[in-house]
């Protein structure tokens, strides 16, 4: 079974998506937009048994305007709230750009490796009229 990026955006919570997983400290996932929006809410799916997403870092980044700008929406950790179907939900307060990306940065290196899985994700937007 392939677990290829594009399982994370069919719209099926049977399917899923992984990165690469190394014992690189950074993992990071990116769901491009065609044009500017500007996010309201990002809604991320977990994997049942695999819920290894706490401390990662999703944003909105607008690579359009030339540099990678970043709008942190939000990080997940032990607080966050996980729903009965595995979704976490994270506020990205209208923030417009071009793409969301998750990313985890692992502190602990050890010798296990790491990687982001997830069923599916979901963004809540508007298409950004201006600039």
């Amino acid at each position: 079974e392939s677990f290829i990026a594009g399982n994370a955006i069919d719209g099926d919570l049977n399917t899923h998506s992984s990165t690469i997983c190394s014992s690189d400290a950074l993992s990071w996932f990116k769901m491009n937009f065609h044009e500017k929006v500007c996010v309201k809410k990002v809604i991320i799916f977990l994997i049942k048994h695999y819920r290894k997403l706490k401390g990662a870092t999703v944003s909105v980044q607008d690579s359009k305007q030339g540099t990678d700008i970043d709008y942190i929406c939000g990080t997940t950790d032990s607080d966050t709230r996980v729903g009965k179907d595995g979704s976490i939900a994270i506020d990205c307060g209208m923030n417009c750009g071009t793409m969301i990306k998750i990313e985890l940065e692992v502190k602990d290196i050890d010798d296990s490796k790491h990687c982001i899985k997830i069923r599916e994700i979901e963004a809540y937007t508007l298409i950004h009229r201006g600039e």
